[in-house]
């Protein structure tokens, strides 16, 4: 009777141990869904979410807007919207770091539900040779789910466990929790608020002058720290970011990479599931071969490319070239690389090359 006792109290214990483990990430759920919730405004949003970028698109009156620009980072770091602003071109920037295809199913029916003249999608070119859902899905909504049962069963099965455990938030937003985190640890090391020593030189570099958000538009966010190099970000309330930072050697310099076979998955998710809504609530959609910087020579056939996707024109900018000074890192463009990028974009447009 004693070593039954024992028994049951000791599975008691794994019980209200599992219980409260159990508790503690509905917990955590709940009060992260209630922190993003008042962390997104027309002002404000965490970087990382399609979800409050959506809700920061639709607080912003974008269907007024002429373009709303879809990507990743490089969207995210690399448009300013103020620079389409000064030439009278109204804009949203719905770049969302870590967000590649597979998670435009959701923001491809944000924009539907809104509304907008023309949608321009940043992709690198490689991505459309490679299963869209090797990238992974930042946030798995149900608009990727219904998207992948439609594009290949096999793909749908292999991500579902995916999207059930996207319902866990601590893992939806585990990057801007760091970020916070790094954020918070930094206030403690000295510097200036708005100052930083200069990437090269050593001399002081003012944020707020060399930042194109409007006055009082720009708050530090936070400061990374690269292999040898200070890496600043600046997030605007309009939807932006800037990295403030040297470049990185370019990692692939010289390298060629010959690509082949276009990924029929792919092709299909995307002329599905992102094109072909758009186009049928009569918007205009681009597909924009984003400029590489890592010195990779890319080759492949834009022909074979432009017959393989409809009802969207594909603007091709892989080759775009770009200086040293100009980088961030390998992927990304610095405050300088923004300025002309954007200015390249607006004159594109303007020629009716967008």
């Amino acid at each position: 009777m004693r070593v039954n006792f024992y028994t049951l109290d000791f599975k008691k214990k794994i019980f209200l141990c599992l219980f409260l483990v159990a508790f503690a990430m509905v917990g955590l759920d709940v009060v992260l869904y209630i922190l993003s919730d008042i962390s997104t405004s027309k002002t404000n949003f965490v970087n990382s979410s399609k979800v409050s970028k959506a809700k920061h698109f639709e607080l912003n009156d974008i269907d007024k807007s002429d373009i709303v620009f879809v990507g990743s980072s490089r969207t995210f770091y690399h448009i300013s919207t103020n620079i389409f602003k000064n030439a009278n071109i109204k804009i949203y920037n719905f770049g969302v770091a870590g967000n590649f295809i597979g998670d435009y199913p959701f923001i491809t029916s944000t924009i539907k539900k809104n509304g907008a003249k023309e949608i321009i999608f940043s992709i690198r070119v490689s991505d459309l040779f490679i299963d869209y859902y090797l990238s992974g899905f930042k946030i798995y909504t149900i608009y990727e789910l219904m998207a992948n049962f439609g594009t290949n069963k096999i793909i749908f099965l292999k991500t579902l466990p995916d999207y059930f455990s996207s319902f866990h938030l601590f893992l939806r937003y585990s990057e801007a929790i760091y970020n916070r985190l790094t954020s918070f640890y930094e206030k403690f090391m000295p510097k200036t608020k708005t100052t930083t020593d200069n990437f090269n030189t050593g001399n002081s570099f003012d944020i707020a002058i060399n930042s194109d958000c409007v006055s009082n538009d720009t708050r530090e966010l936070d400061s990374k720290f690269t292999i040898n190099k200070k890496l600043i970000v600046t997030k605007c309330v309009n939807g932006d970011s800037i990295l403030f930072a040297n470049a990185l050697p370019r990692e692939n310099y010289g390298k060629v990479l010959d690509l082949k076979e276009l990924n029929l998955n792919t092709l299909k998710y995307m002329q599905n599931y992102i094109i072909d809504p758009l186009v049928k609530d009569g918007i205009k959609v681009i597909i924009l071969l984003e400029p590489i910087f890592d010195g990779t020579k890319l080759q492949y056939d834009i022909n074979e490319i432009t017959s393989a996707i409809k009802n969207a024109k594909i603007v091709d900018l892989t080759n775009l070239e770009f200086d040293d000074e100009e980088l961030s890192d390998w992927e990304h463009l610095n405050y300088l690389g923004r300025k002309r990028y954007s200015e390249f974009l607006v004159e594109l447009y303007l020629n009716g090359g967008l």
